[in-house]
């Protein structure tokens, strides 16, 4: 089973970040929800920062609670999932609320669970940041393989991720410790030997036009109804500027 906590809020900003033109916060949720539609191995739990009106029978619980920060945000859901109950083989996917994600990702995150021994974290995000920025131009990474994905090992990713049980529990402390997401994993990797694995190509995508992960048309993505595969989707991805603010997202 994967518990998908999805981080949202009712105070939508954005600030500091260069959206595609197609972007909605919408679109963002209802991509996510269609991707599970009708599985019986996910879990959808809203973590939402304010009222949530709407129903909708895709998302299984609703967690309301007032924060008025990202921050909080954060360290709430991490709370809340050291507290609900999982069975030792379950999974937990921390989910912000401007991802992209293509159709089949549950199918190859259980899959590369299931196949690799992973004492770390698994991403969804190809983060381009690791084929641009000059801090990581002699990056070496180990490569592994699954029946129908390959995956590379990273220094750090964003605050998206999926962890088993035991390594949320036992690093519960460090997450609540550390906000930025890039100095925690590298401290993470340094003290505790956690892996970090990334999809080759992108399973998912953090929503700002110079971070777009590579070779997946997410226009196309956004648009489809059926939210068609990185497999299916044309090569249409164009790379943008990453240098405009390097320090601006290190990941």
């Amino acid at each position: 089973m994967i518990h998908i906590l999805y981080r949202h809020t009712e105070h939508l900003s954005g600030v500091g970040k260069t959206r595609p033109s197609w972007f909605s916060f919408a679109n963002c949720l209802s991509n996510i929800l269609n991707t599970i539609k009708d599985r019986k191995d996910v879990r959808f739990h809203l973590i939402y920062d304010g009222k949530w009106t709407t129903s909708d029978p895709r998302i299984h619980k609703v967690v309301e609670f007032t924060g008025g920060s990202d921050k909080a945000s954060f360290l709430f859901t991490w709370d809340y999932a050291k507290a609900i109950t999982l069975r030792d083989n379950d999974l937990v996917y921390f989910c912000e609320n401007d991802y992209l994600h293509v159709d089949g990702w549950v199918d190859k995150v259980l899959e590369a669970f299931d196949t690799l021994v992973i004492d770390g974290y698994v991403a969804l995000y190809d983060h381009g940041d690791k084929y641009t920025l000059p801090m990581y131009s002699d990056l070496q990474s180990k490569v592994y393989v699954t029946k129908s994905s390959h995956w590379r090992t990273v220094p750090s990713t964003c605050g998206s991720f999926v962890v088993n049980k035991q390594t949320l529990m036992a690093d519960h402390d460090v997450h609540t410790s550390f906000y930025s997401d890039h100095e925690k994993f590298l401290s993470l990797g340094k003290t505790r030997n956690r892996i970090i694995l990334s999809p080759i190509p992108s399973l998912s995508t953090h929503c700002e036009v110079e971070w777009l992960a590579p070779v997946v048309d997410w226009r196309s993505v956004n648009s489809s109804p059926d939210r068609r595969s990185a497999a299916e989707n044309p090569l249409r991805w164009q790379w943008r500027n990453p240098f405009r603010d390097p320090k601006r997202q290190m990941r």
